[in-house]
């Protein structure tokens, strides 16, 4: 028997959903969208801002107000927002919600670069301006009827 056109389990069919679930239409959040952040670090005893690299004690969570997850290997993944006076939150006040950067977002370009994690991240550390390229994740729900078994070993 031909296994290529008889599936491994009777799946009922995939419908996307009209909105998210941050309440975006579909075609708004499978677009990129560009966020553009600046952030003042200030050292005490310095007379003023210096540039972000002077800093390298603090994380891009602390000085920019998200956290980041790396390791997806080609973007970068929003794990955490943070409220306050962060740089994110402020950008996240004055935009409207569907260009605003949310938990479970995808950075896949920073200040031009795109691809390369280590340059990517290396632009997050190194400049106290960032325009973003962001994407947002889309959610699906599937149902599966299980017979004997799923087809994979979870």
């Amino acid at each position: 028997q031909d296994r290529s056109t008889t599936p491994a389990c009777d799946a009922e069919q995939v419908v996307p959903p009209t909105t998210s679930k941050g309440g975006c239409n579909d075609e708004e959040t499978s677009k990129e969208f560009e966020v553009k952040i600046s952030r003042t670090d200030f050292i005490a005893n310095t007379g003023g801002d210096v540039p972000a690299t002077a800093t390298f004690l603090n994380s891009p969570a602390k000085t920019l107000g998200a956290l980041l997850d790396a390791s997806t290997g080609s973007t970068i993944f929003v794990s955490e927002v943070y409220d306050g006076d962060c740089p994110v939150a402020v950008y996240n006040r004055t935009a409207p919600p569907e260009r605003q950067l949310k938990v479970s977002d995808f950075i896949v370009e920073v200040n031009e670069h795109r691809g390369n994690m280590t340059v990517m991240m290396q632009e997050m550390h190194l400049n106290r301006t960032l325009t973003l390229r962001v994407t947002r994740a889309l959610e699906y729900e599937i149902s599966v009827r299980k017979r004997n078994t799923l087809g994979c070993s979870i």
